[in-house]
């Protein structure tokens, strides 16, 4: 009987306490988390899948910051520019494109055929 009264009963202050620091240290283990995929994401080993998930959140409004804290401003215009077209490369390709034959649109050509 001694030893029973001995012990004393759990307060709440000290269960409360460990909720919050279980909580706490796993919401800490979380973004730690989410900062490593983000960070292998931007700094991983293929440049093209840099530039698709840098532009992709630089899209977004509420995301646009995260980019910028992982890679530097020049880095950031550089994939900007690789991901826009310009008008001269649009017209160098228009320039390569073959001529449409003009069998293809004539009236006795295919395109004739499917109307």
């Amino acid at each position: 009987m001694v030893e029973n009264e001995k012990r004393r009963p759990k307060k709440k202050k000290h269960v409360f306490g460990r909720l919050m620091a279980f909580l706490g240290l796993t919401l800490l283990c979380v973004i730690l988390t989410l900062a490593g995929v983000v960070w292998v994401a931007l700094r991983g080993p293929s440049p093209t899948m840099t530039g698709a998930v840098c532009n992709s959140l630089r899209e977004t409004s509420a995301l646009r910051w995260i980019p910028g804290l992982f890679l530097s401003e020049e880095e950031l215009d550089s994939y900007l520019l690789k991901s826009t077209i310009s008008p001269r490369r649009v017209r160098a390709r228009a320039a390569r494109r073959r001529p449409i034959s003009s069998w293809w649109t004539s009236p006795t050509g295919p395109a004739a055929a499917s109307c």
